[in-house]
């Protein structure tokens, strides 16, 4: 007896145009899903990383894991990030953003009576004003940090601390009244964020307009989401669950006719597009509140993978369905090329670019001295958060210790002489003295900070006892040409080294030594590289 039972009908039955027509649909849809990983890394990847991390896929849909607000998170993190709502928005006080450079250098100029034609005095002027630059973001950060205080935004007047006493602001973001220093807020955030977040001025800004307190109110509220914003997620859920699903819908569809085992059919052939599914769940959810959130915002890194894999297996089995074994054989040899020819680009292309960025990132790195490092996403040892919270927490082991490394408490013996000579005005010349008082105290800022700054590099890069002992941390990146007093800098064969261990006993030891009277500090002793260590072993 002969079975009568037909044979189910597969991709081979297909004419040979329609099943050249599927095959370069099935390779369209894995080259359109490569192009949206690109686009993916361009606007949420860092320089020098192929894709974001776990971490930053937490910042992107949950919050910054701080604790901190979104507008401390975008006015903190490292300019060299995307500049949009989910990278950084420090880079709106740089030359390259900022605005009005030409007339802040001819104002600056003036004001220093230096000679914009000469190349000397050129670099000095653009050096302060982007100090200036950078003193407005900390006073705004400082502002943020207070709370937005409403009455200091309408009154335009927010008291600074004396620890920022030293730091240059523009002058007209500035006034003192009875010896305090009152930076403009308002006028900061109108002349440096709103005048691309109005409404009136078009753009991606516009959207998001910070024209009035209300407005930027929200942006300020550590305890509220800062991922992705509603309209956002509802945007971009919109575009991605109409479109995207057909394409994965139609490759399911596809390798659904082909040959394979019915098991592994109803595996592979959904997988996308429940992978999908729970992928923008996970994007909706991760604005929980902690822990669930965070769990959540996490769980989108796998269900990504599983996106990406589940598509590439049905355009691969798909494509190897639809022909015979001569398809098949010409198939691979087309893969294996165009798999070399993917690794030659990367070798050529793509890693050279990510390293260029990530060297750029490093040494071109655009923050100057004095400013706090950008918000840590990771545990820090209690040595590094204490080296880098901000100078205006109190000064305890449960505060900062940043004022270690300025003028009020790290000790001022001959540092005015120090500080001029840096700037080449002799120390003996009263008048030059007087006149340039205001650029000694400047200059003395950046001195100190660049000692803190040298240390913090030696802590996070795990505290290596023989530069300690030899009293020589090598200064690289960003941080080989920045100033540091010279008495805690030595330069060999084009190479500079930081003095760590005299700067922790010039700056810290000699109040943490069991031998001062410091109060409570002489009960922590920092004397030697075994007590120091015990601090970075600490987590917070």
């Amino acid at each position: 007896m002969s079975d009568t039972t037909p044979r189910p009908f597969t991709l081979r039955d297909l004419s040979l145009p329609s099943r050249l027509t599927l095959a370069v649909f099935l390779v369209t849809v894995g080259l359109g899903y490569v192009a949206a990983l690109f686009n993916l890394r361009a606007q949420e990847g860092r320089p020098g990383e192929f894709m974001p991390s776990a971490d930053d896929v937490v910042k992107i849909y949950h919050r910054n894991p701080a604790g901190v607000s979104q507008l401390e998170r975008l006015l903190e993190s490292h300019p060299s990030l995307p500049f949009n709502g989910q990278g950084s928005m420090r880079a709106a006080f740089t030359r390259q953003v900022a605005g009005g450079w030409e007339a802040a250098r001819r104002r600056k100029a003036e004001a220093m009576k230096l000679d914009l034609s000469k190349a000397e005095d050129r670099a000095n002027v653009e050096l302060a004003v982007q100090l200036d630059l950078e003193g407005e973001r900390q006073a705004l950060v400082h502002w943020v940090r207070k709370g937005l205080p409403k009455a200091d935004y309408e009154a335009n007047r927010h008291a600074l601390p004396a620890e920022m006493g030293l730091v240059p602001i523009s002058e007209r973001f500035v006034e003192v009244d009875n010896g305090v220093r009152y930076a403009k807020i308002k006028s900061i955030i109108d002349v440096r964020c709103a005048r691309c977040h109005d409404e009136r001025v078009g753009g991606p800004g516009s959207e998001y307009p910070l024209t009035s307190y209300a407005r930027l109110a929200p942006y300020g509220n550590p305890e509220g989401p800062t991922g992705k914003s509603l309209s956002k997620l509802a945007l971009s859920t919109h575009v991605h669950l109409l479109g995207t699903t057909i394409l994965f819908a139609l490759s399911g569809f596809i390798l659904s006719f082909s040959g394979y085992p019915a098991l592994l059919r109803a595996i592979i052939c959904p997988l996308p597009l429940v992978a999908f599914l729970a992928d923008v769940a996970c994007q909706w959810l991760a604005r929980l509140d902690p822990p669930a959130g965070e769990y959540f915002a996490r769980a989108i890194v796998v269900t990504g993978g599983l996106v990406a894999a589940g598509l590439g297996t049905q355009v691969l089995l798909g494509l190897f369905a639809l022909f015979g074994t001569t398809g098949r054989a010409v198939l691979t040899v087309l893969i294996l090329l165009a798999g070399l020819g993917g690794y030659a680009v990367k070798e050529k292309f793509f890693d050279p670019m990510l390293e260029k960025e990530a060297k750029e990132a490093k040494a071109n790195d655009p923050i100057p001295p004095g400013q706090p490092s950008p918000p840590v996403r990771h545990k820090v040892s209690t040595l590094e958060r204490l080296l880098e919270a901000p100078a205006d927490e109190e000064f305890n082991i449960n505060g900062s210790m940043r004022s270690a490394f300025t003028t009020r408490l790290a000790g001022r013996g001959g540092w005015e002489r120090i500080a001029a000579q840096s700037l080449k005005i002799d120390p003996k010349d009263r008048k030059a003295m007087a006149k340039n008082k205001d650029r000694i105290e400047k200059e003395l800022y950046r001195l100190t900070d660049g000692e803190r700054r040298a240390v913090v590099e030696w802590v996070r890069q795990g505290l290596g006892k023989e530069a300690y002992e030899e009293d020589r941390f090598e200064l690289k990146g960003g941080l080989a040409d920045m100033r540091i007093t010279p008495k805690f800098v030595e330069e060999e064969e084009g190479k500079r080294f930081a003095k760590v261990k005299s700067i922790f006993q010039a700056r810290c030891a000699r109040c943490h030594d069991t031998g001062v009277s410091a109060r409570y500090a002489n009960q922590i002793p920092l004397t030697n590289y075994d007590e120091i260590a015990d601090y970075y072993r600490r987590k917070d």
